[in-house]
């Protein structure tokens, strides 16, 4: 007896839980060299040498912009067929595989991958780990962490491609061959476009591997839920008589569906390099972004911002000022289903003024020694990194949620630090120098002052945690 024909006579756990454990762990098995090891990094940083250079191919730049309308396409075809098309009694296995494919394509990319895996787990993108020129740190497959901070997990492009496994399953019991033949077609096509994803910085290697694995489970749920390999199981839509306007309604809200996932996929880009001389204030404002600031040749500008958004939806990016003072600017307008934002401000040795950056919600990181005039850095939500020196003549650290991180070896001549909520962090040798204490009329909060002299520092937190080279927070 074939696999299909003993499939098709087993009982719901042989037919649908049983294929499934295994390929969660065929799965499993597999991210087992990617847990243990840096495979993901290695893997990556053939594709990185100062930048991703291959991000700008043109045939990886037309596979990131429209290599996902072939799966869309495939998707709105199925449901065409299930709703218009009138069905001879040889199209019950054509309807059945028309069915499990939009079946696969809401439980799998839409739902599974894009709807809820991506939005929670938290998992930076090659081009946002420090590895690689980005502001946060490095994570595991499967090491989750804030939602919101990364959308690497799983790869969605690639997903559009592995859709065509469920016409394996479909067709594998009736034309075996033309099911290998969907099943090669869907680990090339999806191959394909999760290679360009990994070259432009986009996903790691496991992300494409999940991706694969996820809607497999999703397609492998669908054949089930359809009647398996028998086509006499195949119930959707026997004995259900439904009119035109009826039919003609249902599959518009299914077509709407399908058109929302089209937009959702439409990719946003926008990079810029704004030269920066002369001034003596610069002013940057997002209303979402991470910064990174930091010393170099030349004083500059630069933005990336890359997301997936409707074509009506648009970041405003606004230079403006004169030779005085400079003003960077950037706000959202319209719907964004994801918008990542990175500015580094680049300060060359001919900047010697003064510098405020303020940020609706994202990661400011300023590293050691970045300019002599006045600072003030200010994030609503997100994390604040402060490495500077005694080099600036007055630093004002803000935020009102997230947690800061004040590491510098020598302070400016005055300092002050204020975080709303979230705690703050010390380096040891600030400790042992100055003094923590509760505020006596502020219940919940910790204060800390050192006084030397000309210099001042001053720190205002819920928490305040001092930490060592060789021992955790105390």
């Amino acid at each position: 007896m074939s696999n299909a024909s003993a499939d098709a006579c087993s009982p719901l756990s042989r037919r649908l839980w049983l294929p499934l454990l295994r390929i969660v762990l065929v799965l499993l098995v597999l991210t087992v060299p990617f847990w243990f090891s840096g495979l993901d990094i290695v893997v990556q940083s053939f594709f990185y040498q100062q930048g991703w250079y291959l991000d700008g191919n043109p045939l990886v730049r037309f596979l990131y912009r429209w290599g996902t309308l072939p799966g869309l396409l495939l998707a709105c075809g199925a449901l065409f067929f299930l709703f218009w098309k009138r069905h001879a009694r040889g199209d019950r296995a054509r309807k059945r595989a028309a069915a499990a494919l939009l079946l696969t394509f809401f439980l799998g990319p839409g739902l599974l991958i894009n709807g809820i895996s991506k939005k929670y787990t938290g998992r930076p993108r090659p081009r946002e780990v420090t590895q690689f020129g980005g502001n946060w740190q490095y994570r595991h497959v499967l090491d989750f962490g804030v939602p919101g901070r990364g959308h690497s997990f799983p790869a969605g492009h690639p997903s559009t491609g592995f859709l065509l496994f469920s016409l394996y399953y479909s067709f594998r019991s009736v034309y075996p061959r033309r099911a290998r033949a969907w099943m090669a077609a869907g680990w090339l096509y999806g191959g394909v476009m999760g290679f360009g994803r990994i070259v432009q910085g986009a996903h790691f290697l496991s992300d494409v591997l999940w991706s694969a694995g996820m809607t497999l489970v999703a397609a492998r749920v669908a054949h089930a839920w359809t009647g398996g390999d028998d086509l006499k199981r195949f119930h959707i839509g026997r004995g259900v008589k439904l009119g035109r306007t009826t039919r003609l309604a249902a599959g518009a809200a299914v077509l709407a569906v399908l058109i929302l996932g089209m937009l959702a996929a439409t990719p946003f880009n926008l990079k810029s390099d704004l030269p920066l001389s002369g001034a003596r204030a610069l002013v940057v404002d997002l209303d979402a972004g991470n910064v990174r600031i930091f010393r170099g040749s030349r004083t500059a500008i630069r933005v990336d911002a890359r997301g997936f958004a409707p074509p009506f939806s648009r970041c405003r990016l606004d230079w403006a000022g004169d030779s005085e003072q400079r003003v960077l600017s950037m706000r959202r307008h319209g719907f964004f289903f994801e918008l990542n934002v990175d500015v580094q401000v680049i300060l060359g040795a001919d900047f010697r003024g003064n510098l405020l950056v303020r940020c609706g919600r994202g990661d400011i990181d300023a590293e050691t020694g970045i300019l002599p005039g006045r600072i003030l850095l200010e994030t609503g939500e997100g994390a604040l990194n402060w490495t500077g020196n005694d080099s600036s003549f007055a630093v004002l650290l803000r935020n009102r949620k997230g947690d800061m991180r004040i590491s510098a070896a020598t302070f400016p001549e005055r300092l002050l630090v204020c975080a709303r909520s979230g705690e703050v962090t010390l380096s040891d040798n600030w400790c042992r120098r100055g003094r923590i204490y509760q505020n006596g009329y502020k219940k919940g909060r910790a204060e800390y002052a050192r006084i030397k002299e000309r210099k001042r520092v001053f720190v205002t937190a819920p928490c305040i945690r001092c930490v060592s080279p060789g021992r955790g927070p105390s």
